[in-house]
Parts: structure tokens; C-alpha cells; sequence
């Protein structure tokens, strides 16, 4: 009986797996994203937010409405307002730290915050694997909360989940911040390049003014 009982406790967990039906919810008219069938809504002050049993976790998404304020202008101003998001929920959370914490661009070329928050509930780490998209009305957060014993058979379902998000066509970096491809917020090194070639062709030109000079 003892060696039965482990087989029974896999059988049901396979046909669990294949028990769960996803299906695309509309957050809203710009984004998209697969949940199990049995997923819940609830207004409250001002969000909406999504929850569901996972195979292997519990997903939560926020949709909340910014306050109003000025817009941002830069992309080291969204990165600055991404990272104070994350250490807004750092602090208010107790027994906690931030592992593995960077800025990804996602569809669209969109600017998105991914870290994992650890956790000490007690009775062992709990693991919640948050990604933060600001636009300039609302903040998204996706998070898949899981036992950190179970990362290794949970992470498949982690990447659907957070692969599956998907941004209607005209919501870009538009939405995130107001000057975009302008020369303050390119990268240092195309920057850099752009110097370096700029010079080149003036001293070209330069080189051929007085070719020319030497000719006449």
C-alpha cells in the first residue's frame, strides 16, 4: 500500500495538469493574458484584480490607475519610478528580499521591471515572481506565487504564464514616457558612436576642402 500511494498521488496530479483549461482575459483593451478557466475578478478603489489557482502557485494581477501627477519624460525616469515600485513592495513586506531584480523589454519594445521576491512565511520561502508594466494611466502587476521548494516543477508554468501577456499594437513606449528616440535618451555607447562618426566625416570633408584648395 505504501508504494501505491505515491503512484495515486502522481496519477492525480497528472490528470489535474491536463484538467486545467487557460483561456486569454482582457484586462482592458491593451493587454491580454492567459489564466485558468476558474480565474476571479473584484473591483476595488480604484483597480481591478485578476486571481487564480495555478498548477503549481497562485497568480494575482493588478490593474491600477495612476494618480494623476505630471508625466514621465525620460527612460531613466520610467526605470526610476519601476524601481521605486519594486521597493514599495519590498517595504511592505515583512521577512522579505528581492533576488534577481532587472528591467527587460517585453512586446512592443514596452519597458517591463521582473524580480523575485523571497519570502519567509515561517513554514518555509515562498517565491513570488512579480513583472511591473507602467503606462502612463495605469500600472499592471503580474505576479506567480510559489513555494520555493516547487520552483523546479513550477517554472514551465511560470514562463507560459508570463509569456502569454500580450499588448495591443499601438501601446508602446509612447505610453511610458513622453520623449522618445531623442538624443538625452539614447544608450551611451550608440551615443558615443554617433560622436565618433560625426567627427570622421568632418574631418573628411576637411580633408577634401583642402585637396581641392591644393588643386587650384
Amino acid at each position: 500500500m505504501r508504494k501505491i500511494l505515491p503512484l495515486i498521488l502522481m496519477l492525480m496530479g497528472s490528470l489535474s495538469a491536463l484538467s486545467q483549461v487557460l483561456i486569454p482575459v482582457k484586462l482592458d483593451s491593451s493587454v491580454t493574458v492567459s489564466l485558468p478557466k476558474e480565474y476571479r475578478k473584484q473591483d476595488t478603489l480604484g483597480q481591478q484584480v485578476f486571481t487564480a489557482n495555478a498548477l503549481y502557485g497562485y497568480i494575482i494581477i493588478t490593474r491600477a490607475a495612476n494618480p494623476p501627477g505630471k508625466p514621465l519624460k525620460r527612460e531613466k525616469d520610467l526605470k526610476k519610478e519601476l524601481k521605486n515600485y519594486q521597493n514599495k513592495i519590498l517595504s511592505g513586506t515583512l521577512k522579505s528580499t528581492v533576488d534577481n531584480d532587472k528591467d527587460t523589454v517585453i512586446a512592443n519594445s514596452l519597458l517591463a521591471r521582473d524580480f523575485t521576491l523571497k519570502v519567509d512565511t515561517g513554514a518555509g520561502v515562498q517565491d513570488r515572481q512579480f513583472r511591473v508594466v507602467y503606462t502612463k494611466n495605469f500600472t499592471y502587476t503580474f505576479q506567480y506565487l510559489m513555494n520555493e521548494s516547487q520552483r523546479e516543477v513550477a517554472i514551465k508554468e511560470v514562463k507560459a504564464f508570463f509569456s502569454s501577456m500580450k499588448f495591443a499594437p499601438d501601446v508602446n513606449r509612447e505610453d511610458q514616457y513622453s520623449i522618445i528616440g531623442q538624443f538625452t535618451g539614447m544608450h551611451k555607447g550608440l551615443r558615443m558612436g554617433l560622436i565618433a562618426g560625426g567627427i570622421v566625416i568632418i574631418l573628411l570633408i576637411v580633408a577634401v576642402i583642402r585637396r581641392r584648395k591644393k588643386q587650384v
